[in-house]
Formats: C-alpha cells, sequence, structure tokens
C-alpha cells in the first residue's frame, strides 16, 4: 500500500502531474484510505470540479438524458444490493450517538410528526388490503399545486399543521379523496393538498 501524498505536494508540474496519478492509482487500486490521501483526493476533484464546473454540468446532463433508463437501473440494483448493509450501518450509527437522534427529533418535531402520519396512513392501508405507496408531501404539492382542492384557496404553507395552533385553520393538510377507511389506496392519485379546516369538515367519499 502506496501513500504519495506528500510527494504530490511538491511544486514541480512533471512531478505532480505523475504523482497525482501514482496517488490516485494508490486511492483506488491499493485501497489507501488515510486522511492524508483521502485529503487529497477530494481537494484534486474539487479543484477540477470548480475550474470546469459549466462544462461538466452540461456533460452530466447530456449523459443522463441519454442513459437515463441505465442509470435507474443502475441505482435501483445497487439499492437493493446494498440495502442490508445500509439498515445495518443505520442501526449501529443510532446504537453509537443516541444524542444525535434525539437531538434531531427535538429540532424537527413537525418533520417528525408527518413523518408519523404518513406511516400510519400506509399501516392503515396495508391492514385493509387497500394500495399503498410512498410518497413525499413535496410530491403532491408538485403535481397538484399549493391551492386548496376542497375551496379553491392558497394555503398557507408556513402555518401550522397542528390543530389548535395559531392560523392552524389555512395550514397545509395531506387530504384522501376517498378515506382510506371507505377502501381509498394512500396514493399519490388519491390524495391532495387541502386546508386543514376544509379537511377536518368535509363529508367523506366512499369508494363506488
Amino acid at each position: 500500500m502506496r501513500c504519495l501524498v506528500y510527494k504530490a505536494k511538491i511544486n514541480t508540474k512533471s512531478v505532480r502531474k505523475g504523482e497525482y496519478k501514482l496517488c490516485f492509482s494508490a486511492y483506488n487500486n491499493d485501497g489507501c484510505r488515510c486522511d492524508n490521501c483521502k485529503k487529497y483526493i477530494n481537494t484534486r476533484v474539487s479543484k477540477i470540479y470548480s475550474s470546469n464546473k459549466k462544462n461538466l454540468s452540461k456533460q452530466y446532463s447530456e449523459y443522463y438524458s441519454k442513459n437515463k433508463q441505465h442509470i435507474v437501473d443502475r441505482t435501483k440494483i445497487n439499492y437493493y444490493k446494498n440495502q442490508q448493509k445500509r439498515i445495518n450501518y443505520s442501526k449501529q450509527y443510532r446504537k453509537n450517538n443516541p444524542e444525535k437522534k434525539k437531538e434531531w427529533r427535538s429540532k424537527n418535531q413537525e418533520k417528525v410528526r408527518q413523518q408519523g402520519i404518513q406511516d400510519a396512513n400506509r399501516r392503515r392501508a396495508r391492514i385493509l388490503s387497500n394500495d399503498f405507496e410512498k410518497y413525499k408531501v413535496s410530491d403532491v404539492l408538485n403535481l397538484y399545486g399549493a391551492n386548496c382542492y376542497l375551496c379553491g384557496n392558497a394555503i398557507n404553507l408556513k402555518a401550522s399543521r397542528k390543530v389548535g395552533q395559531p392560523g392552524w385553520q389555512k395550514g397545509l393538510h395531506i387530504e384522501h379523496v376517498i378515506d382510506i377507511a371507505k377502501g381509498g389506496p394512500d396514493t399519490l392519485a388519491n390524495v391532495r393538498p387541502a386546508h386543514a379546516l376544509c379537511n377536518l369538515t368535509k363529508k367523506p367519499i366512499e369508494m363506488v
């Protein structure tokens, strides 16, 4: 295993170029992961990217547009291939850093609450044998806009979503067009953005 990071810092073009190749080879082929090697490689890549940002961005965009399906398939394969590895890493990290989880949850109480609601909806749909899929609030807003689908007026996205808080009536609720209890699926096609008050006062619709 070789670490040539110190030699690579010599201010001679020929030496720097040659030693960079050797250092890159040591990093990738010999598996050198010392702090010096990682710092050198990261610095070198950052300099290359910053000096060619526009050209690289254009190349990345063209490559993605030409190979979109291949990239999607490759990402899925890597995701499922390393799924258990990520789960084990997350469990170990949470076990070793319990204070980090508490700190994040205390700073993101609204996100935690909304995630809990979405998890509960999927669980209810699964129990009732309804269809369900994962989606984000941003997916709903991007698809249907930020107006209440019941009254047509704008939703205050900054207002609290929790009932009883100031301005909650105009806050955002993700509403199921056909309620889960009435046979509706928890899918992106069956949800719409709505005012909290409009959501809570509307009459439930059953599946036909």
